[in-house]
């Protein structure tokens, strides 16, 4: 019996040795792709900032002036940058409001299918739509966010 027990210590000592169940190792197995991401993500992203504190022409690409926050205040006082801006909030909020009510009309039927003036709309709350990219949901994000009923006239 006692070789029995020492058996099953060293077979556990064996098993875990690896330290699969620690998460010290997961973050470590880790590391190397999440570094890999960080540096392709930030670089992008702090070059744009260093570049939109110069002046920058790309017919002479020579020639790079800093001249600081300067562009930040040109784009507030022209006019097609606060047009542009009143575009995109109007078209956001109308496709979120119709996206919602569209889904939520399906919801309630049993094929998720809507019919809209001849034409079958298949909507599935399970999945978004990220610049063209369908990206899954969890089935406790959708419920949570499809719980709810909302009376729409007929």
């Amino acid at each position: 019996m006692a070789e029995t027990a020492a058996r099953k210590g060293i077979a556990g000592i064996r098993a875990s040795g690896i330290g699969y169940e620690r998460p010290l190792f997961a973050y470590l197995l880790n590391t190397p792709a999440l570094i890999a991401i960080s540096l392709l993500a930030a670089y992008p992203i702090v070059y744009s900032g260093w570049i939109s504190l110069h002046q920058y022409n790309l017919k002479r690409p020579k020639v790079f002036r800093f001249i600081g926050l300067e562009n930040f205040a040109t784009i507030l006082e022209a006019p097609e940058f606060w047009s542009a801006l009143w575009i995109t909030v109007q078209f956001t909020l109308l496709v979120v409001v119709t996206v919602t009510v569209l889904g939520v009309q399906a919801k309630g039927t049993a094929t998720g299918t809507i019919s809209l003036v001849g034409t079958n709309l298949q909507f599935s709350p399970a999945s978004v739509s990220v610049e063209g990219i369908n990206v899954p949901l969890p089935k406790a994000v959708t419920d949570a966010a499809f719980s709810f009923t909302v009376p729409i006239p007929p």
